[in-house]
């Protein structure tokens, strides 16, 4: 995995995500793992301290600091529910969280319709623009002992910039990121 691959992969996420503001989040999620990595062996993990991309348009500290204890508190309940423990001193899996925002703007075509007698119509010569706020998050595993990148995961969706939708829309994230962690797992003995 090098970087080119995953700033390829990230814009591309960021090109097909949808903006809304409903209550059930549209996350778009890809993650790739390392064919080498033995994840039956990984029983403990613990954090790297956060980073914000370069180029990232982020203008609210808070609401990335909001953003990140909410990622932290969803992949450790992630891998509790996977057996596995926080551990500080010597852990298997180390985890970073990166976070990346840019201001997007959507382009949608406005018709009115219009008739009289046998003619109708739509008049479609307007364009309606909405600007959104696009998130993504970028989810590490690096095995400690090789220092490999074994897993990475890249999430992302439209977001109030007040941080309304934050929560529901990382946890998903988070969610789709162990999905692949999962599939690592299969035919690993029970822990």
């Amino acid at each position: 995995m090098n970087r080119t691959t995953w700033t390829s992969c990230l814009l591309s996420v960021s090109l097909i995500a949808a903006c809304g503001g409903s209550d059930s989040p549209n996350v778009d999620t890809v993650a790739e793992t390392l064919d080498s990595a033995d994840f039956c062996s990984y029983r403990t993990y613990d954090f790297y301290d956060i980073s914000v991309i370069p180029g990232s348009d982020v203008v609210q500290p808070e609401l990335v600091a909001n953003a990140d204890a909410i990622a932290t508190e969803a992949i450790a309940n992630e891998f509790a529910a996977l057996g596995m423990t926080r551990d500080a001193e010597r852990p298997d899996l180390k985890v970073n969280r990166a976070y990346y925002s840019s201001t997007e703007i959507q382009l949608e075509q406005a018709c009115i319709p219009y008739g009289w007698g046998y003619y109708w119509g739509y008049d479609c010569r307007w364009l309606v623009a909405t600007e959104y706020t696009l998130g993504a998050m970028v989810i590490d595993m690096v095995d400690r002992a090789g220092d490999e990148l074994v897993l990475r995961g890249v999430s992302n969706s439209a977001v109030d910039t007040q941080g309304k939708n934050l929560e529901s829309r990382i946890t998903k994230g988070v969610s789709q990121v162990f999905d692949y962690y999962q599939q690592e797992l299969v035919g690993c003995p029970a822990r």
